[in-house]
């Protein structure tokens, strides 16, 4: 029973994961990344101002990891929450503790691979 509800929590952790847009922060961070590596192999552009971007660059780089790592608290509280209000209606259950466990981590990567993989059928069938 325990093992279903934590495929089913991190299931809707995919999903949430999905919405918070973890994909489109990553994707900015890939990009200036580009950006910072063009820049420091163009000859033509001084030091000074390459400083100047890179610390651009850098200051974009903070803010979307600030987004990630407050999207990524916001997965965590909700697996906390889920998982008392589990441990309050039925205290024997010791959800946390599988949430935490090898199984869960097990359990997440089946689930996010579940997820994904009827979400590409889904995509496929539907049109």
């Amino acid at each position: 029973m325990v093992v279903v509800l934590v495929f089913i929590l991190f299931v809707v952790c995919a999903f949430l994961a999905e919405i918070i847009s973890f994909n489109d922060a990553v994707k900015d961070i890939k990009n200036v990344y580009i950006s910072i590596f063009s820049l420091i192999s163009m000859r033509n552009v001084s030091d000074h101002w390459k400083e100047r971007l890179i610390r651009h660059y850098s200051l974009a780089l903070f803010k979307q990891s600030l987004i990630i790592l407050f999207n990524t608290g916001i997965i965590i509280v909700f697996i906390f929450l889920v998982s008392m209000i589990l441990n309050y209606l039925s205290p024997n259950m010791h959800f946390l503790g599988e949430v935490i466990s090898w199984n869960g981590a097990i359990i997440s990567v089946l689930s996010f691979f579940t997820y994904f993989a009827i979400k590409k059928i889904y995509a496929r069938v539907r049109l």
